[in-house]
């Protein structure tokens, strides 16, 4: 289980991996028989391509054919593309020796013509050879030169790929955070490309490093979003590698039913797409399900299917991994002889995997030495030849003409530096005068802030009194009266005059706020307790609204904040959530641990925000687009305040919304 989507990657392939859409088949059949030959010629490689997951037969047929047409066409780029094909299905197959003569072949031709493209594909083809059959020494130095070629064409797909495949020879060598850190690096990059199927591979490798280092939460988080990306581009191969994924988290967690469904759908996956090599993973999977139900016949007949794939196609782990349950089973079932052949193939499988865990890490440095050694050597050489060739040219030249260009030279850099001088200086009394302006503008802009703030302060608090007086006074005439036309319009008084005292109220407390954030004082909070008190004080004021709370709360997650704040944050956005969402919807509470930060997520499925309210949403005094569904009052300073607390405790808060679709509320702070 080494390799998730590693194997799919075509480092310039312009059409999905696999043949699932048969209207990308449809197109490619119609350019074989139009355009030039040539483009005729890539059709076929494109379809070559399109079957490799899936038929390795049909890969091979289409391109022999690209091959012969590129031959009679003296199209050698084409005929190069065709031979990768060939080599990816071989690899594909567990057919190694063959897969690393058709890579060479594909670097060798492609160096005699300069093809870059086709150099990138021999290197990354042997180094997924080599990572396969655990040569890490080669696997590494290929990646290298893979990456090296890569940056220079500022291909920054292909240096996604790559951060993979290095990180995985990391994580082969239990190297798990260096491995992440590489993993992460491609995640960003695949992110910023909006490249799917990297952003699969990115969150399938980091999803498997955390399942090595038993975070299994994480890890299921990160295949969670790889089946999402799988399903959504019909990826039989990668729905297969991440429902395996899935169902050793649940074999873990003992929960055996939902494991066995995964492992079933992840064996159904690998059938159709005849991925052998990868196979022997569900079947060793459904077996350890039967052994631990005792279901010896059933175990031994998965087990022993596995143990022929793994021996076939020398994956070395998964030998050992089905003669360790091979024995088990026969040990209990009480075939001895059997049990002990299979125990001397474990044994065997285990010695050979301890020594080669004994000298990877030193391989793998020695791997990292020589490249780097080779590299400098090449520079050394190529410095070494250039001064040479200066003295040679020194030497023919004249005295004297060296000596005018010299003088030439010279006088030119004066001038140049006098008038770059006089600029600077120019331009730094503009600066001087530019910042100026800007000071004296900021200060006028602070000092009419201040006084805006203070003239709402001062309206504020002057008619807090006579509305107090009023909401007094309409009180004291509704228990006296009993005409009941008046004891209406006295309902309406005392009511919007108490709605007006709070929104005063909230004003006033807005600058007292702003003063008493400046500086806080953070402590160890458990913000898993504080979050699910704030959910049971909103409990009521959810189901009067037919509101349904959905909370997913990761236990004992302590952060370094501010006791008091904390909930405040988290009341407003629960309260705003409940506040713009409709009858009958859902209210989505999600805290979980990203890295070295809590995450906590509010989201809603309201009316959303458009990109006008997004700019304003944490502004003081905003009144947004977006109503309370229930006629609830807003005054538009709650998200401004929430947002000056977050400051205050170094987190940070933003928001993930469109248009009818809901709107999501995010915070973040720093782990304790």
């Amino acid at each position: 289980m080494k390799v998730y989507l590693l194997l799919l990657v075509c480092l310039f392939s312009a059409f999905p991996l696999f043949a699932q859409n048969p209207r990308i088949l449809d197109s490619l059949f119609a350019k074989t028989e139009s355009g030039n030959q040539r483009e005729q010629v890539d059709a076929y490689v494109d379809i070559a391509r399109e079957y490799r997951q899936i038929n390795a037969d049909s890969t091979n047929w289409y391109a022999q054919i690209a091959i012969q047409r590129a031959e009679s066409l003296n199209y050698p780029e084409g005929k190069i593309d065709a031979y990768y094909e060939i080599g990816f299905a071989a690899d594909r197959t567990g057919d190694y020796a063959r897969a690393v003569q058709l890579f060479n072949n594909v670097i060798t031709q492609s160096d005699s013509i300069n093809y870059t493209i086709g150099l990138t594909k021999g290197y990354n083809g042997l180094g997924l050879v080599y990572e396969m059959q655990g040569d890490y020494v080669k696997a590494l130095h290929y990646h290298l030169l893979n990456l090296e070629i890569l940056e220079k064409l500022n291909d920054r797909r292909g240096m996604a790929m790559v951060y993979n495949n290095i990180a995985i020879v990391y994580k082969d060598q239990k190297e798990y955070d260096k491995s992440l850190e590489s993993h992460w690096k491609s995640l960003k990059i695949s992110e910023e490309t909006f490249d799917s199927l990297g952003m699969a591979i990115s969150n399938y490798n980091i999803g498997h490093t955390n399942q090595l280092k038993g975070n299994n939460e994480q890890a299921l988080f990160h295949f969670l979003k790889t089946k999402e990306i799988t399903e959504l581009t019909n990826d039989i191969y990668g729905m297969g590698k991440v429902y395996h994924s899935i169902g050793d988290i649940y074999y873990s967690d003992k929960l055996y039913k939902k494991a066995f469904d995964y492992y079933s759908k992840s064996k159904a996956f690998y059938e159709e797409c005849t991925a052998n090599t990868d196979l022997t993973d569900p079947l060793i999977g459904l077996g350890k399900i039967y052994l631990h139900d005792s279901n010896h016949n059933q175990a031994q007949q998965y087990l022993s299917k596995a143990l022929s794939l793994a021996q076939k196609t020398g994956h070395i782990v998964n030998i050992r991994n089905s003669s360790e349950l091979l024995f088990q089973s026969s040990k209990q079932m009480g075939d001895y002889q059997r049990a002990l052949d299979y125990y001397v193939l474990f044994n065997t499988m285990k010695d050979s995997t301890l020594n080669d865990e004994q000298i990877k890490r030193l391989t793998l440095l020695e791997a990292e030495y020589n490249f780097k050694k080779e590299r400098d050597s090449i520079n050394y050489a190529n410095e070494k030849a250039r001064m040479t060739l200066d003295q040679q040219i020194e030497r023919q030249q004249n005295t004297q003409n060296v000596s005018i260009i010299g003088m030439v030279i010279l006088i030119g850099v004066l001038i140049i530096l006098y008038r770059y001088y006089q600029l600077k200086k120019h331009a730094h009394l503009e600066l001087q005068l530019l910042n100026a302006k800007i000071q004296d503008r900021n200060a006028s802009l602070s000092n009419l802030n201040a006084e805006k703030n203070n003239l709402i302060g001062i309206v504020a608090h002057d008619l807090k009194n006579p509305l107090s007086n009023i909401v007094g006074a309409a009180g004291v005439l509704k228990t006296s009266e009993k005409d009941e036309e008046k004891l209406k319009f006295l309902d309406v008084i005392h009511t919007s005059g108490r709605k007006l005292m709070n929104m005063i109220s909230e004003i006033l407390n807005v600058e007292s706020i702003e003063q008493r954030v400046a500086d806080l004082d953070l402590s160890n909070i458990n913000l898993t307790e504080v979050v699910n008190d704030v959910i049971d004080q909103f409990d009521e004021q959810a189901k009067a609204k037919q509101v349904q709370l959905v909370p997913h709360i990761t236990e004992n997650v302590h952060i370094n904040a501010h006791a008091i704040y904390v909930p405040q944050v988290i009341e407003n956005l629960l309260s705003n959530a409940i506040k713009f969402s409709p009858s009958e919807k859902n209210v989505f509470i999600n805290l979980s641990i990203n890295q070295s930060q809590a995450l906590m997520e509010v989201r809603d499925e309201g009316p959303g925000l458009d990109k006008e309210d997004k700019a304003r949403l944490f502004q003081k005094y905003q009144r947004l687009s977006a109503e309370p569904t229930a006629g609830e009052d807003s005054t538009g300073l709650g998200l401004s305040i929430v947002k000056k607390f977050v400051d205050a405790m170094k987190g940070k808060i933003w928001v993930e919304t469109e248009v009818g679709k809901g709107a999501s509320f995010f915070v973040a702070f720093e782990l304790a």
